[in-house]
């Protein structure tokens, strides 16, 4: 058996205004959303692939500005034929690997990042070979691929030079 209460009539009126509001936030808006113009559209879309291009373009100012001022001193030639290669991480051109062959003395400077997923290849000095320690691709002195399907392409080469001492550097 169903007991019928009466609701008081404070309530009522709660009630209505409840479910105005519910109504309200739930149902459409009759006022149109406003659209996008299109030169605000053209000019975020433009910002956002300038964004995206700025690292790229920062390494290319970079690379400019050593080759307008001229080649790198970046080691000296005893230092390096004492080690046979030397890592330098951070320069003007990005990352250079050095390495010295003996007899005739030739230096030869690479940029030991592997074309295929960027890792920095170790300089086998024994096999005369850069190799890839995360895929074993290998590349020969001169920074050509050899052996390794993976890699897509040589190794970046610059011009190395020994003056007075010193190992200079400049884009190959």
């Amino acid at each position: 058996m169903t007991r019928m209460t009466s609701i008081p009539a404070a309530l009522v009126g709660v009630e209505t205004n409840a479910i105005a509001a519910i109504t309200m936030m739930t149902e459409p808006s009759s006022r149109p959303a406003k659209a996008m113009r299109r030169r605000t559209f053209i000019s975020i879309s433009a910002a956002g692939l300038g964004l995206a291009q700025l690292p790229g373009l920062l390494r290319l100012r970079q690379g400019s500005a050593a080759a307008a001022s001229g080649p790198l001193d970046l080691a000296s030639l005893p230092q390096l034929q004492k080690a046979g290669s030397l890592l330098l991480k951070n320069t003007a051109l990005g990352p250079v690997l050095l390495i010295s062959q003996p007899a005739p003395v030739l230096v030869r400077a690479v940029d030991p990042r592997c074309p295929h997923k960027g890792c920095l290849v170790d300089w086998q000095s024994s096999e005369q070979l850069f190799v890839c320690p995360c895929h074993d691709a290998e590349f020969n002195a001169s920074g050509q691929l050899t052996n390794g399907r993976k890699a897509r392409g040589p190794l970046t080469t610059f011009k190395a030079t020994v003056a007075n001492g010193r190992v200079l550097v400049s884009p190959g």
